[in-house]
């Protein structure tokens, strides 16, 4: 994973209300074998997507848009790119958490099939310093077998 790529994705990261990773967390985490990093455009990307994949499941850690791409249908294109995958390898299930207060993501992830199935409360400490209540959503596999998923 080359600096300037963790320089980008430390960019991206800032535009939205998380708190950035510092470049060391970075090479951490993507040094994990389970770790899997979508770009919406290798060359220049404004997007990333990072998820962990432990068989059966996906959990997303991240989806974020640089805020001056965002409603241009990239983080939907992203999450289509997970599903292709999870499609092909039978992924079970894709898990996330969203804050309560993220109407754009929250629509999105509704858009893509994803289903509400708990909160968590003060689950996310925002750059406001406010605590938000976090939905978790699932995404199931529709295609396949109902068997296969017991």
């Amino acid at each position: 994973m080359s600096n300037t790529l963790i320089t980008t994705l430390i960019q991206i990261q800032k535009t939205s209300d998380l708190k950035p990773w510092t470049e060391q967390q970075w090479i951490d985490y993507l040094a994990l074998t389970t770790t899997k990093l979508y770009l919406d455009n290798q060359d220049d990307p404004h997007a990333y997507l990072i998820v962990q994949e432990i068989l059966p499941e996906i959990e997303i850690i991240e989806l974020v848009v640089d805020t001056t791409f965002q409603q241009k249908g990239i983080g939907f294109d992203l999450l289509h790119k997970l599903f292709e995958h999870a499609q092909k390898n039978k992924i079970h299930s894709i898990f996330l958490e969203v804050s309560t207060h993220n109407q754009k993501a929250i629509n999105l992830y509704k858009k893509s099939n994803f289903v509400q199935i708990n909160t968590r409360p003060n689950y996310y400490l925002e750059k406001s310093g406010i605590k938000a209540d976090a939905y978790v959503l699932v995404w199931y596999n529709k295609n396949l077998d109902k068997s296969a998923q017991n």
